[in-house]
């Protein structure tokens, strides 16, 4: 189980990122779903193991998504939280983290089918098909949702504001 468990870890962690959007509220899901894989989860020699892990997964992190809304909804307005701003620094380093952030806010711009799908295709190399079986979509209909969201992606990191997206 161990060894599983440490072989699923990175790519379980770097999915729900990807859906939460936040590092910790990512981390909170992360080890609820761990917690409920160790108490009632398939064994890990099991075909449809990893299956399980990233569904239990990604269900739990939209039942905390829909949780944390409606938190927000019922605090009060108003505060407005400012990012500070980060430091000019010419570096490649900056520059590339300032790269990683804009690709970062822009996946989190995209709707979640289209940004689960780029994940799925890009980070876990799964196939067009893979990706149409996982979706319940026709093939056809999984491949023009990863271009969707490849040019999506490419504009909001170019500059055009997401309300030009569709456009």
């Amino acid at each position: 189980m161990q060894a599983f468990i440490q072989v699923n870890t990175p790519r379980l962690r770097s999915y729900l990122c990807m859906l939460m959007g936040n590092e910790a509220d990512a981390e909170d899901v992360f080890q609820e779903v761990l917690i409920k894989y160790m108490r009632k989860g398939p064994k890990p020699e099991s075909r449809g193991a990893k299956a399980w892990l990233f569904t239990v997964g990604r269900n739990h992190a939209f039942n905390t998504m829909r949780s944390l809304k409606r938190r927000k909804e019922h605090e009060s307005s108003g505060q407005v939280s400012q990012k500070a701003a980060p430091a000019a620094d010419p570096g490649e380093k900056v520059m590339k983290k300032e790269a990683l952030q804009r690709i970062r806010d822009c996946l989190m711009k995209l709707p979640l089918l289209l940004r689960e799908l780029l994940f799925l295709r890009v980070v876990e190399n799964l196939s067009l098909s893979q990706l149409a079986r996982r979706s319940g979509t026709p093939k056809s209909t999984a491949a023009l949702k990863v271009q969707e969201g490849l040019i999506l992606l490419n504009r909001c990191f170019h500059g055009r504001s997401y309300e030009d997206f569709r456009n």
